[in-house]
């Protein structure tokens, strides 16, 4: 990852520059992305998105026509990043709005902090990630496999639209929910561990507490989906969800969850899956393992409610693949910097019991 050179994150991240970093500007409301082509100032714009988002609503952003549109190829990987880096260069683009999911987000966010004075706006058309708000990105492989976690820059502008992502299905919504509940426990078990802590650690573990109290409310009407809890959604996965992460960029927020998420994205099978599937089973699994029996039935009825996996089995893993999960946390845990004692032999069996 040498080509990756911005500075690692983690809980001593705010030493240097003393400085939060936070969007500009964050609009909400019903067909709000209509009104992307108003933070170009004139200057010259590439949209960035996939071929499905930029055939959907590619229009609707760009009413006007002004925009160069550049196809997201799917992964936020180093190849991609580079390649849309040298059109944008080419091209003398000085604004980009990026619209869609996560990694789009994250690869434009890499982006804008690669080039000199290249803004950011920022459409995200998924109800299941929170990347928006955080100054950060998951750098993948070309083949989908987590590679790292770097700092780049957080989007100037924000423009969150509920009418855009009323009509995606819940699982979307359900992924979301996933990977915010997860970061809930994960705090929670940082807090027990003793992790780093610094000014950060007690508003975090209040505001994710606060998160999760609404979370358990929408739990109980999850069968009756309506505009009104999709737009709570919208804000718990996006927004607060979000700020989770913003704030716990330099406290104890990352245990065993998010490691374990990371690890299945070796799995081929598994790839198809959203991270937030990933993560929600993860803390799962946490739970099972912390022996957090209450926290673990709490997790199993939320995924059972939603209708998401809780089973290796249910992302395609079996066998030799759970072993290769097993081995790829650990390497993970490394790298991560997860210096919280984990006991591989015990790991491995809880891991098979949800086989």
């Amino acid at each position: 990852m040498k080509h990756l050179h911005y500075k690692k994150s983690g809980p001593q991240a705010d030493k240097a520059g003393g400085s939060f970093l936070f969007p500009k500007k964050i609009i909400r409301g019903n067909n709000t992305c209509a009104g992307a082509a108003a933070f170009s100032r004139g200057q010259r714009t590439a949209l960035i998105a996939d071929s499905y988002i930029m055939k959907n609503f590619g229009g609707i952003m760009d009413a006007a026509g002004e925009f160069e549109g550049l196809i997201f190829k799917g992964e936020a990987c180093p190849g991609e990043f580079y390649r849309i880096k040298k059109e944008l260069v080419r091209k003398k683009i000085r604004v980009i709005v990026s619209a869609g999911g996560g990694k789009v987000i994250d690869t434009c966010k890499f982006l804008a902090g690669e080039i000199k004075g290249l803004r950011h706006t920022c459409i995200p058309l998924s109800a299941a990630t929170c990347s928006s708000m955080t100054p950060v990105s998951v750098v993948y492989s070309e083949k989908g496999g987590y590679m790292d976690t770097v700092d780049t820059k957080i989007p100037d502008v924000i423009i969150i639209d509920y009418a855009a992502m009323e009509s995606l299905p819940m699982a979307f919504f359900a992924a979301g929910l996933a990977d915010t509940l997860a970061k809930h426990f994960e705090i929670k078990a940082c807090g027990k561990a003793a992790a780093i802590k610094t000014r950060y650690s007690g508003f975090i573990s209040d505001y994710s507490a606060a998160v999760y109290g609404d979370m358990k409310k929408i739990l109980k009407k999850w069968k009756k989906p309506c505009y009104e809890m999709k737009k709570q959604l919208v804000e718990l996965n996006i927004f607060h969800s979000g700020m989770i992460s913003l704030f716990g960029r330099f406290t104890g927020t990352s245990f065993i969850a998010h490691v374990l998420a990371y690890a299945m994205t070796f799995n081929d099978k598994a790839k198809g899956f959203l991270h937030g599937e990933h993560a929600g089973f993860s803390a799962l699994v946490q739970e099972a393992y912390l022996k957090n029996s209450k926290n673990a039935e709490v997790i199993e009825k939320a995924l059972e409610t939603m209708e998401m996996p809780a089973r290796f089995t249910d992302f395609g893993i079996d066998g030799a693949g759970i072993g290769r999960v097993h081995k790829e946390f650990f390497r993970l845990k490394t790298k991560e910097k997860l210096y919280i004692p984990i006991s591989e032999n015990i790991m491995y069996n809880v891991i098979e019991s949800f086989a």
